[in-house]
């Protein structure tokens, strides 16, 4: 975590939660059934603490109920890995919307692609 970065990393959650936003107003448009809309999944091979995990998928977060979206957070150093899972827990990222992993960078990608 480098706090130098705060802007960079709020700036590209709103991006993504944009994006995912504008799917999701796609998929209503376009829907056959109320199980059609689908989530948004993000996949951060190197999350450290979870700066783009955490505010993704909290439940606290005011996209968090009108626009589905779902990560796999990755890193390796234990310590790490130890915050992310605090901060998850603190800020009430639960298991439907966020999946924490502790492997290395490529394990982690080639685990995504199967």
């Amino acid at each position: 975590w480098n706090s130098r970065l705060q802007g960079e990393h709020g700036r590209l959650v709103k991006q993504i939660v944009e994006d995912a936003a504008r799917k999701c107003s796609n998929d209503h448009q376009n829907q056959t059934s109320p199980t059609s809309i689908r989530e948004c999944i993000v996949a951060d091979a190197m999350a450290g603490v979870g700066p783009f995990a955490v505010p993704l998928t909290s439940a606290l977060a005011p996209h968090y109920h009108e626009t589905p979206i779902f990560c796999h957070a990755n890193d390796l150093n234990p310590i790490s890995f130890q915050y992310l899972q605090k901060n998850a827990k603190l800020n009430k990222c639960f298991q439907g919307r966020l999946e924490m992993y502790n492997l290395d960078g490529r394990e982690f990608i080639h685990n995504m692609n199967q």
